[in-house]
């Protein structure tokens, strides 16, 4: 399962969403979490999480800092944000008729923030 440390503090993956950008059909926004959401696909957020970007499709895609390329997954506790730059996000499923996606990450900041593991999440209209 996802888990790991953010902003020194440990995480652990409990539930997810992921839903197209408002930009495009073609991106999903993801955000996962350490809590249950009451409503699988609520726009609520954790204290502590988890949220990137990634092409709507199966596939492996590269944390970088290349502008024309950018892939970043962010990750916060409260307010305070770090960017993992280090690392990757593999999509290995996206399943519409059961509305889930599964997928793995490998990303990080440095020693104190980063995560590691696979997750299964909701994928919402």
């Amino acid at each position: 399962e996802l888990q790991g440390e953010i902003d020194n503090n440990f995480w652990e993956y409990v539930s997810g969403v992921a839903r197209p950008s408002l930009s495009s059909m073609d991106t999903l926004s993801v955000g996962i979490y350490n809590i249950e959401m009451d409503t699988p696909c609520s726009y609520a957020v954790s204290e502590e999480g988890v949220l990137f970007k990634v092409p709507n499709k199966v596939g492996l895609y590269i944390l970088n800092a290349d502008w024309n390329n950018f892939q970043a997954i962010t990750l916060y506790n409260g307010m305070k944000k770090t960017f993992a730059l280090g690392g990757a996000v593999e999509i290995t499923m996206i399943d519409s008729v059961s509305n889930i996606i599964e997928g793995r990450i490998d990303a990080r900041v440095d020693n104190n923030s980063y995560i590691n593991g696979n997750f299964l999440i909701s994928l919402c209209d």
